[in-house]
């Protein structure tokens, strides 16, 4: 089975009455509540075709079973369906009836938080602007509140370290917009003055539309802000960092500094590990760039290190172009197992 895909019961919950089923050529999100069908329009130009024949059966009472491509949109397809349920038929807790589970969703370990965040969280934030612009009652669903009425629990694992650290905060939009400042008012104008670059061939990245992976070389700590430093500022502003999950990510303090300056996500440097992968993978097909450097780590010698696997796997399982970087200079100014800042000229 080609890697692109995969097979997983995406939608569990006790089955609606049976409805007429949708007849084809129909609005798709006819059965939906206003609110609902308000948000989804004005989220996505239209429901893709899993989305579209999940809810047409799901809509008939079946249990239903979506089989679709990665980014065809069918884990939306189910929580869309289920929070719709429930501003609809809210439930109210009563001491006779003290609640019960009315939807189940299971996940893989690797996607939770991502699942949570987009499919969850932003779907309930839109849902309840939609009904203010329309006029329609607030929707009584109160999230992470179980034990009120209407209540939706995400039960989410302890934030750990490693691969397993959770860098969703740090891709929020107030995170960002800081990150921004940081790195335009401050890190720029600083390496401008302490590493002189001088830089040649940007004008190569504007034939690439949609993201791209920078693959560069590693001698220095300081490639990646350096690197980020001279992107055009459509591009700095929308790129994460592969960082070492062994080294940026084994304390709590190394793990939230990387993430928020740098925007970084854990990547497994021995091997492609899948958990990282698919995390790479999923910002890649949301628009984001990715820099990764090939060998895995900084060379002690300056001499180039055998590339790992991460950068080709990424570039031929999302599409996207490879864009090589050669970094010269940095080395001199800080080596690695070298603490000693040296001023210096740098080329890319």
């Amino acid at each position: 089975m080609p890697a692109a895909y995969t097979r997983r019961l995406v939608a569990a919950t006790n089955p609606p009455e049976p409805k007429t089923q949708i007849p084809a050529g129909d609005d798709p999100l006819a059965p939906f509540s206003p609110a609902v069908a308000e948000w989804f329009r004005s989220a996505f130009a239209a429901p893709t075709p899993a989305q579209a024949q999940g809810w047409a059966s799901i809509a008939a009472g079946r249990h239903t079973l979506i089989h679709a491509p990665t980014g065809s949109g069918k884990t939306l397809a189910a929580f869309l369906w289920t929070l719709d349920r429930l501003v609809r038929e809210p439930r109210p807790r009563t001491t006779a009836a003290p609640g019960s589970v009315r939807v189940l969703y299971i996940s893989p370990l690797k996607a939770l938080i991502y699942d949570v965040e987009r499919n969850l969280r932003t779907p309930l934030a839109g849902i309840r602007l939609a009904a203010e612009r329309m006029g329609e009652p607030r929707p009584q669903i109160d999230q992470m509140h179980p034990h009120r009425p209407g209540g939706v629990v995400a039960d989410l694992p302890r934030r750990k370290l490693g691969i397993d650290y959770d860098t969703a905060w740090a891709r929020r939009y107030p995170v960002r917009l800081a990150r921004a400042i940081v790195l335009d008012d401050f890190s720029k104008p600083v390496l401008r003055v302490a590493l002189s670059p001088r830089v040649f061939g940007l004008e190569h990245l504007d034939p690439v539309e949609g993201p791209m992976i920078l693959a560069a070389n590693h001698a220095s700590h300081l490639d990646t802000a350096l690197l980020l430093s001279i992107l055009p500022s459509w591009l700095r502003h929308r790129t994460i960092v592969a960082a070492a999950a062994d080294y940026f990510f084994d304390r709590h303090w190394k793990a939230a500094v990387w993430s928020f300056g740098l925007g970084a996500i854990p990547m497994e440097r021995s091997k492609v590990n899948r958990r990282s992968a698919d995390l790479a993978a999923r910002l890649i097909e949301d628009g984001w760039s990715l820099i990764i450097f090939p060998e895995g780590g900084r060379t002690a010698d300056g001499w180039g290190r055998e590339f790992k696997g991460g950068a080709s796997y990424l570039a031929k399982r999302c599409g996207v172009p490879v864009v090589p970087v050669h970094i010269r200079g940095t080395r001199a100014v800080l080596a690695k197992s070298s603490s000693r800042f040296r001023p210096g000229s740098t080329e890319i």
